[in-house]
């Protein structure tokens, strides 16, 4: 019975081949999408951020001449100094480079994070 099942869809798939494929790319796309979802609500609302005590973090932003800046190292330990309610504190800079193509790179780090507790 199964078999005859079989046979027949296949048969269909077949005789169809674009109705087939329009049901194959629909179910790709749902599936695609459904994983998509899954993964930005596990990274957000079932995994928390990996600190203790995380609805507390707090993100500090530079403005020079009212355009985003840079915070210095130095600066980052003043903040702290003056702030003693701020347990920990870390700073976070993407530095941006070109790879010519007589050069030979293995790896390339994006970010270089510096912290300080």
């Amino acid at each position: 019975m199964l078999f005859q099942h079989l046979r027949l869809s296949f048969r269909q798939i077949r005789l169809h081949p674009g109705l087939a494929a329009s049901v194959i790319l629909t179910l790709a796309l749902a599936i695609g999408a459904n994983t998509a979802v899954f993964s930005f609500v596990n990274a957000l609302l079932l995994h928390p951020f990996p600190f203790r005590d995380s609805d507390q973090l707090v993100e500090i932003h530079s403005m020079r001449g009212g355009q985003p800046g840079r915070i210095s190292m130095r600066e980052l330990l003043d903040i702290k100094e003056q702030v003693p309610e701020l347990d920990g504190i870390a700073g976070r800079t993407i530095i941006a480079a070109a790879v010519l193509p007589s050069w030979r790179v293995s790896r390339i780090d994006p970010a270089i994070t510096l912290r300080q507790e």
